[in-house]
C-alpha cells in the first residue's frame, strides 16, 4: 500500500476496534466499581444530610444490612446462636416451643419506675417449654416486623406464634428509612425525591444508566451550586402496613392487637378500616368507658399505665392459651 491510500475496511475495524475496546472496557470498569460502591446513595445521603432534620434514634443503634432493617434495639445482642434483650434470651436451637413477640413504643413503655416487669410482654403466664422471645423499639412499623421475622427465619427460629401490638401510626405507610453516623450520633433519613444534576452536561440517556455518570453530575453541581438541576429521583421504596402484616400471617400462626388512642372520645379512623380489610383478623382493644384514665402520662393519649398494661395482657393471654395452652 502506497503512502497515503486509504486502509481496506476490514483493516479499518480493526484499527478502530483496538482504539475503542480499551476506552469500552474502562468505562465498563469504572460503571461496574461506582454501583459497588454505591454511589447513588452516598449522593442521596449527602442530599438527605443538607435537607430535612434528622431522625435520632439514641435509643436503637445501626443494623447490619442482614438484619433488613435501619436500627435495631439498643439492648439487643446477637450471635449466630440467638438473641438477647431486656426481656431475657432467645435461642434459635430452643428444643421446646417459641414465642415471639414485636412492638414499639407502646410495647418497650411500662410505668417508668417498672421497665421491662411492668410492660405487658412481660406479664404473660407461659408453659414451661415455651421461650419468650422479645424485639421492640421506639418507632417501629409493621415493615420492620416482617423484615426481622424474616431474617429470624433465616437464622432458623421458626416461632409457634407471633404476637403483634400496634398503635394509631403503625396504621400508614412509611417510607424505607436508611441509618447514618453523623458526628457521633445514630440517626435515620428518608431517601430524597430528587437528584442534582449539572445541567451543562446534562444527558438524559446517560444519567438514567450510569451509576458513575450520575456521581460525577452531582459532584459538579455542588462544586457549581448556580448551575444545579433537580432531578426526580422516581417513587422512595415504601413500607407498607397492610401487606406487612399479611405477610406476618403468611410466615406461621400470628395475632395482631390494635391499641387505640387512650382519648374520651371515639371518631371514625379511616386508615384501621383499611387496614382491617386486608387483615380481617386484626383485633382492635377495648379500653373501657374511661381510656383516659389509663394513660401513662395525663398529655399522652398513646402509651398506658400499668392497668393499660393488664388490657393488652387479658387479650394476649387468651391468644397465647388458645395456640400454646398445654
Amino acid at each position: 500500500m502506497g503512502l497515503g491510500a486509504r486502509p481496506s475496511g476490514k483493516r479499518l475495524v480493526l484499527r478502530l476496534t483496538g482504539v475503542l475496546l480499551p476506552v469500552v472496557v474502562g468505562l465498563g470498569g469504572v460503571e461496574l466499581w461506582a454501583r459497588q460502591q454505591d454511589l447513588d446513595h452516598r449522593q442521596g445521603q449527602a442530599i438527605a444530610l443538607q435537607g430535612e432534620p434528622l431522625q435520632d434514634f439514641v435509643e436503637g443503634k445501626l443494623a447490619s444490612e442482614e438484619w433488613g432493617v435501619a436500627y435495631l434495639p439498643t439492648d439487643l445482642e446477637a450471635d449466630r446462636r440467638g438473641f438477647a434483650t431486656r426481656w431475657g434470651a432467645c435461642a434459635y436451637d430452643h428444643p421446646g416451643r417459641t414465642l415471639l413477640v414485636f412492638g414499639d413504643s407502646t410495647t418497650v413503655q411500662g410505668t417508668p419506675q417498672n421497665e421491662p416487669h411492668g410492660t405487658w410482654p412481660a406479664r404473660l403466664s407461659l408453659p414451661e417449654d415455651v421461650q419468650l422471645c422479645v424485639v421492640a423499639e421506639m418507632g417501629y412499623h409493621p415493615g420492620e416486623y416482617l423484615a426481622l421475622a424474616r431474617h429470624l427465619r433465616e437464622e432458623g427460629l421458626e416461632p409457634d406464634l407471633t404476637l403483634v401490638l400496634l398503635c394509631e401510626n403503625d396504621l400508614s405507610d412509611l417510607q424505607a428509612r436508611i441509618g447514618v453516623e453523623v458526628d457521633g450520633r445514630e440517626a435515620l433519613y428518608q431517601p430524597p425525591p430528587h437528584r442534582l444534576a449539572f445541567a451543562p452536561l446534562w444527558n438524559p440517556w446517560l444519567f438514567e444508566r450510569s451509576e458513575a455518570f450520575r456521581f460525577v453530575s452531582w459532584r459538579m453541581a455542588e462544586a457549581w451550586p448556580q448551575h444545579q438541576a433537580r432531578i426526580p429521583a422516581g417513587v422512595a421504596p415504601m413500607r407498607e402496613s397492610a401487606p406487612s402484616l399479611q405477610g406476618l400471617q403468611e410466615l406461621g400462626p400470628t395475632e395482631i392487637f390494635y391499641a387505640p388512642p387512650l382519648r374520651g372520645w371515639v371518631t371514625p379512623n379511616p386508615l384501621l378500616r383499611h387496614v382491617q380489610q386486608q387483615v380481617p383478623e386484626l383485633h382492635v382493644l377495648e379500653w373501657g368507658p374511661d381510656p383516659v384514665s389509663l394513660r401513662r402520662q395525663s398529655d399522652d393519649d398513646v402509651h398506658f399505665n400499668d392497668r393499660g398494661h393488664a388490657v393488652v395482657v387479658e387479650a394476649a393471654q387468651r391468644a397465647v392459651d388458645e395456640h400454646l395452652g398445654d
